[in-house]
Parts: structure tokens; C-alpha cells; sequence
């Protein structure tokens, strides 16, 4: 049985009441995995803040601050291993963005989506628990963006 970790902060905090129902197992959907910042990053933020840091150009600034090429690789590998299809990826912006039906996203990140719909009525994709992946992923996913669909911003009347 694979060993898998838990992305930290990824379970959403449901209200209490709503109620779930089931997803079109062939649905397709579309996240984005965030990945962790370089180590030399975060080296890189201490020499800003101490006043260390020697002038550069901004394209030696982004090579510093591009993902890791062995954290890329391993998450493209996780991806391809659970069927999942990359769409795109920004090594600048860290994120591998990933198409797949929502069984096999489930599956990838250990969870049931499903819609919910919340005491308000409205309906929307969602999951219970955190999200998890393999232990080879451990500390380099930092999020996955996209499987917590529920409407955040609301409309506000307009002052009469």
C-alpha cells in the first residue's frame, strides 16, 4: 500500500448541513498543482532582506527562482501515473495544470469529489479530508488549486 502525505491546509472547512451527491464518474476537470519554491529561493529572500543581495538581472533572478527541474519531474511523473494529462506548465509560476476525469483525480489526490450543496442551496464541486499525495511528493506539492469549487465572492447590491 503507498504511503501518502497530507497537502497542508488542502481540506476545505465545510458549514454544517448541505448535503452531497455524486459526480459524473467521466467528468473532466481541470486543477493546478502548485509547487514548492526552490531552496535557493528562499536563500535568495534572505540576502534581499539582509542587504547582501549583489545586483542581478532579471533573468538570473528568474532562473533563481524557477522551480526545481527534480521537483517538475517528479510531479510530471506522479501526473502521468495516475492517467491525469498535463495541459500546460510554468516553471516561472511553479504550476503544472492537469486534466482529468474526476475519478482519476480523486484517486491521485485521495479523495471523493462530489457536489455539494451547502444550506444556501448552491451547488458545487468539492471534497471531504485533506488532500493527500505519495511520499515522494511530500513537501513539494504546496497546493492544488481547482477541486474546492465553491463560490466565494457575492455580489453586492448596488447602494440605492
Amino acid at each position: 500500500m503507498e504511503h501518502r502525505f497530507a497537502v497542508p491546509g488542502s481540506e476545505p472547512n465545510h458549514t454544517s448541513g448541505g448535503s452531497w451527491l455524486p459526480v459524473d464518474a467521466d467528468q473532466q476537470i481541470s486543477p493546478t498543482i502548485v509547487i514548492r519554491r526552490p531552496q535557493r529561493a528562499g536563500d535568495l529572500s534572505q540576502k534581499l532582506l539582509s542587504g547582501s543581495l549583489r545586483q542581478m538581472s532579471r533573468a538570473e533572478a528568474q532562473n533563481l527562482l524557477r522551480v526545481d527541474p527534480a521537483d517538475l519531474a517528479a510531479v510530471e511523473t506522479f501526473v502521468k501515473d495516475y492517467g491525469l494529462t498535463i495541459v500546460a506548465e510554468n516553471a516561472d509560476a511553479r504550476t503544472v495544470h492537469v486534466e482529468g476525469s474526476v475519478v482519476q483525480v480523486g484517486q491521485a489526490f485521495g479523495v471523493t469529489l462530489e457536489w455539494r450543496i451547502d444550506p444556501q442551496g448552491r451547488k458545487y464541486l468539492s471534497y471531504l479530508g485533506a488532500l493527500t499525495v505519495p511520499a515522494e511528493l511530500a513537501g513539494i506539492v504546496e497546493a492544488v488549486l481547482g477541486l474546492d469549487l465553491r463560490p466565494i465572492a457575492r455580489r453586492r447590491r448596488a447602494a440605492e
